[in-house]
């Protein structure tokens, strides 16, 4: 096509001698008009060519670094492969030769379609196919081996087909793409039982689809624009992991303890001001992080929830903490910073096995003498406080390791800096961390 336009304008150009003036010029402008578009097609074109043969020289460049890294050691031994940040278009079929390959990683590349050949690779039960230079669907065959399947990172916003051939598949990871529903053709993938859709815009999730992976366990829905939890995310029966982090979510579903195997429950960051009674009936809880939310109180039906280990309420809007909270026993782990906390109820003193312990940025102004009984301690922040007198005897706490101070009125009349001193060489004689910058302080400061 640009040579046609080229060879035109000769034609044009022979042609000139024989034209009035007037037509003269206006046949001159339209002949600079032309002479430009077709150097700019040609322009275009050259650089075209120049793209190519520099893509072709890239792909086998990098063929040549594949197959020299195989000569120089046994393909038969490999069990993961990277190949990534390349122009090349298909894989090196000396892949082939790896026979014992467990996981395939290709990130960053321009290949959209996986060969028949990799079937064959019976150890292969991973493949991490990440933010592709391309749009375009992953095609393949079934691959029977076939686990694990991450699919990151491509801007897709339907399931390509070569998914729902895995029907072996136990772990799917679909997060950061341009997903506005659950795929109708997951419904397939029967064994599945870890799906991750992250970061994909689910505004309201009321897909029936979710419904038929029955045998799921994990779901992670986290920055997803939701504005609830649907009926059939608590319809999972056998879910052990959900996590819903980023979202817009108001209420907890009132019939959440359908989820009779939930173990760990993830809400950090949204809008939720209350806890539903069926919440406490979800005996099987060990972990509840409900950082940054309106929450402003817990129900004394907490100690139901007995199997707790972990409990992030932190950045809420809590005044007080139910007595049954030292009913938990199994709690390893407190976290109530950033509340509006002035104390905590006698009965924390039986949580014999905490291990953490967290109530900065609240408003005590007594130190919490009953956490002197927690000897199994080993984390204690209790900065930015108005306490102003810390008792030596935390420094016999026999297992604490992180201590954290600073921030508080500490009023060096009730205790000498001295016996501070004192306290923290002890711990830190011990290996122990201490934050108490207040010490150093020059007097009146």
């Amino acid at each position: 096509m640009n040579r046609i336009i080229i060879l035109s304008f000769c034609a044009i150009t022979t042609f000139l001698p024989f034209i009035g003036s007037a037509q003269d010029t206006l046949l001159t402008r339209a002949q600079q008009d032309s002479l430009k578009r077709a150097e700019v097609i040609a322009s275009e074109y050259r650089k075209a060519i120049y793209e190519k043969k520099k893509r072709k020289f890239r792909q086998d460049k990098a063929r040549k670094q594949f197959d020299a890294f195989l000569s120089n050691t046994r393909p038969d031994t490999l069990q993961h492969l990277y190949i990534g940040y390349s122009d090349i278009e298909t894989l090196p079929k000396k892949i082939k030769q790896c026979s014992q390959l467990k996981t395939l990683k290709i990130e960053q590349t321009a290949i959209s379609k996986l060969p028949r050949w990799l079937r064959r690779l019976d150890s292969l039960q991973t493949i991490r196919y990440v933010k592709q230079t391309h749009t375009a669907p992953l095609k393949g065959k079934k691959i029977k081996s076939l686990q694990t399947l991450d699919l990151k990172s491509n801007n897709w916003k339907t399931l390509p087909k070569f998914v729902q051939k895995q029907k072996n598949l136990v772990f799917l990871d679909l997060s950061n793409n341009q997903f506005t529903s659950i795929p109708a053709s997951i419904r397939r993938l029967k064994k599945l039982e870890e799906l991750s859709l992250n970061f994909n815009d689910l505004s309201e999730l009321k897909d029936q689809n979710l419904g038929f992976l029955s045998q799921l366990r994990q779901l992670r829905l986290n920055y997803c624009k939701l504005g609830l939890i649907s009926d059939n995310i608590v319809a999972l029966d056998k879910l052990i992991g959900l996590q819903l982090t980023g979202n817009k979510i108001h209420h907890i579903h009132p019939n959440i303890d359908q989820l009779k195997a939930l173990e760990i429950l993830v809400l950090y960051n949204n809008n939720i001001k209350a806890l539903p009674d069926a919440f406490y009936n979800l005996k099987h809880l060990k972990s509840i992080d409900l950082y940054f939310n309106s929450i402003e109180t817990i129900d004394k039906k907490i100690k139901n929830l007995q199997a707790l280990e972990v409990v992030y309420l932190s950045n809420n809007r809590l005044y007080s903490v139910p007595p049954e909270i030292g009913t938990l026993h199994n709690l390893r782990a407190l976290y109530l910073h950033h509340n509006r906390l002035s104390m905590l109820p006698p009965t924390i003193q039986n949580l014999s096995n905490l291990e953490v312990l967290h109530i900065q940025n609240n408003y005590f102004n007594e130190f919490p003498k009953e956490m002197l009984s927690l000897t199994k301690l080993k984390d204690v922040d209790l900065s930015k406080n108005d306490i102003d007198f810390i008792p030596s005897q935390i420094g016999s706490l026999p297992l604490l390791t992180l201590l954290f101070l600073q921030g508080n009125p500490i009023d060096f009349e009730k205790q000498s800096k001295k016996e501070y001193k004192k306290m923290v060489f002890t711990l830190e004689q011990k290996g122990a961390t201490v934050n108490f910058p207040e010490l150093n302080q020059k007097q009146g400061k």
